[in-house]
């Protein structure tokens, strides 16, 4: 068994002194990997890569609030070139698991406080349309995940239960699962690259499991790990001093693209 960190407890390390933009520059290209490992394997164009590149751009700017025209000087390109990319963000293509995007962040920020749907539409006007926070409240309310409770003339909506997991087993909430799983590890790329901060952890384990025990995994993770995560969110509701946290497990076995993807067959992508 081995185990590997990118960093020693709490802070950054480098044998030799390296200049700020060319580390900027190394961290995105290793984030680049996973994502140019699987366009390779579906076949994927470099002009498709490239045309969805720029989408994801623009819309984590636009997440960020900025306009057209503040979009267009942070990436360097014409303002026909922000509007043919937002002209495809707006596409019927990303409403699914913007849809579960929604429900999600929206359980994030009840865990925290109770909360009326305006504060909610305020907080997560960056984002969301109202009538997606609308929907997404209703769907919470009817899978029973929180609860409405009129107050002055307002309802205010909070969680039915603190451990509530937003759970399915579909296409569409893997993808925003997934959304969700790779926002945290960029957190904790620049948590531990960029900043002095001791919050963050990273650790990768290899090690050799029997087939008769791979389910073990699941059942530590379901019978340790997570109620002892559960102790930890109940022990810091209502104090003052927290902070919030999110923690990814992921696990797979050594090497699975390089094993398996000649058997990938008639999954890739068909693009010009």
């Amino acid at each position: 068994m081995s185990q590997q960190n990118n960093t020693p407890d709490g802070a950054p390390e480098a044998p030799d002194a390296i200049a700020p933009q060319e580390l900027q520059w190394r961290v995105v290209y290793s984030l680049l990997r996973p994502a140019v490992r699987l366009a390779s394997v579906f076949e994927l164009s470099l002009r498709d890569l490239k045309e969805w590149l720029g989408v994801s751009y623009l819309h984590e700017l636009k997440r960020r609030g900025l306009t057209q025209s503040e979009s267009a000087d942070r990436i360097g390109v014409s303002r026909r070139t922000i509007i043919s990319l937002s002209r495809k963000l707006r596409e019927n293509f990303f409403e699914p698991e913007r849809h579960e995007g929604a429900q999600r962040r929206i359980l994030f920020m009840l865990w925290a406080e109770t909360m009326s749907a305006g504060r909610l539409k305020q907080s997560l006007g960056g984002e969301f349309e109202d009538d997606e926070i609308e929907d997404a409240l209703a769907t919470l309310v009817d899978q029973g995940a929180i609860r409405g409770e009129e107050r002055q003339g307002t309802i205010h909506y909070e969680l039915e239960r603190g451990e509530f997991r937003l759970y399915k087993d579909n296409w569409i909430a893997r993808i925003d699962a997934l959304n969700n799983q790779l926002d945290h590890i960029s957190d904790t790329v620049f948590a531990r690259f960029f900043t002095e901060d001791r919050s963050s952890f990273a650790r990768t384990i290899t090690l050799s499991v029997r087939e008769q025990d791979l389910s073990e995994l699941e059942r530590f993770y379901r019978e340790v790990v997570f109620p002892e995560l559960v102790r930890l969110d109940e022990a810091a509701a209502g104090q003052k001093d927290v902070q919030p946290m999110e923690v990814s497990i992921s696990w797979a076995p050594k090497d699975f693209i390089s094993t398996t993807e000649n058997s990938f067959g008639d999954g890739r992508s068909k693009g010009e």
